[in-house]
């Protein structure tokens, strides 16, 4: 019998059900997701601690985590993705990581070199190791927004130039 699906279905969250730790959400497309309190971060960072007083799903994309205290954390709809047995889903997850590492690492490439900075003398002037350097302009490493900042003000520019290709000013 064909079946008809909902086009970007991965994408719209219907339903979510909940423990005292754990929160399970069913997207549009039939797939469940099962994330554990465990896998989720507050805003610094930090485990969040049970029990989870209250889920709700104000539009298909989000999913808002009530904790004790009155805490409200929101999940979007590809962090509850990753939680359901859609291993296509992870590996182009991935694979587009990947590429937004390449692009960023190449973009920070262009800039130093535009400025005419060596990556040992980027590195020691922003406060990284050279190896590190190394590591984001080849794509193999994701430089955190910390990272950047340093960056940026050793290349004296503004960090958007970081995120738009390089080149001279």
């Amino acid at each position: 019998m064909p079946t008809a699906t909902v086009q970007h279905g991965e994408r719209l969250m219907t339903q979510a059900d909940w423990g005292h730790d754990w929160i399970e959400v069913k997207f549009a497309d039939g797939r469940l997701a099962h994330v554990s309190l465990r896998v989720i971060r507050d805003d610094e960072g930090k485990a969040v601690k049970p029990p989870i007083v209250g889920v709700t799903l104000p539009d298909p994309y989000t999913l808002l985590i009530e904790l004790e205290h009155g805490k409200i954390l929101d999940a979007p709809w590809d962090f509850v993705r990753h939680y359901t047995d859609d291993e296509g889903f992870r590996v182009r997850q991935e694979d587009e990581g990947k590429r937004g590492q390449a692009v960023i690492g190449e973009r920070i490439r262009k800039v130093r070199e535009s400025v005419g900075m060596s990556q040992s003398e980027a590195a020691r002037k922003a406060g990284i190791g050279r190896v590190t350097l190394n590591r984001i302009e080849q794509g193999a490493q994701t430089p955190s927004y910390e990272t950047l900042l340093k960056l940026a003000e050793a290349f004296d520019v503004p960090i958007e130039r970081l995120f738009s290709g390089g080149g001279a000013a």
